[in-house]
């Protein structure tokens, strides 16, 4: 008997990376599994039907308190990852705002302090962008 599974589908995630004054804003993950306690940006993934853009919106919304204009959600980047039991297209967004608003969850780190190390595997290539002055 050949039992063939299908290959996981690639799940759409909208993460915005929310900027003022020189700082990005993240947070801690806390949740069971190996990225527990892991620095992350926030996002998630989007609903049927939903663009990613109101993904952002909803999730920073959901996730910070902050209230952001989906139309404010400028598209950064893009990457495709796949873990060993799913693959992610993550859609990055680029928010400016003028100032480091008070967040409900999460803190505002500043550019230089960014490790790509103290995120995901799946964002690290966006950090070195971020970091490099002429496309961050």
């Amino acid at each position: 008997m050949n039992l063939r599974t299908e290959p996981p589908e690639e799940q759409l995630v909208a993460i915005a990376i929310v900027r003022a004054q020189g700082c990005v804003l993240v947070q801690t993950r806390r949740e069971a599994g190996p990225l527990d306690g892991m620095l992350e940006f926030p996002g998630g993934k989007t609903e049927p039907g939903e663009s990613p853009q109101r993904a952002v919106a909803r999730e920073v919304r959901e996730e910070t308190g902050l209230s952001l204009d989906p139309r404010q959600c400028s598209h950064y980047h893009q990457e495709r990852f796949r873990y060993p039991d799913r693959k992610l297209r993550l859609q990055f967004f680029l928010i400016d705002l003028g100032e480091r608003l008070p967040v409900r969850a999460g803190h505002w780190l500043s550019l230089q302090d960014l490790d790509p190390e103290n995120f995901p595997a799946a964002n690290r290539n966006v950090i070195e962008k971020l970091k490099t002055p002429a496309t961050g």
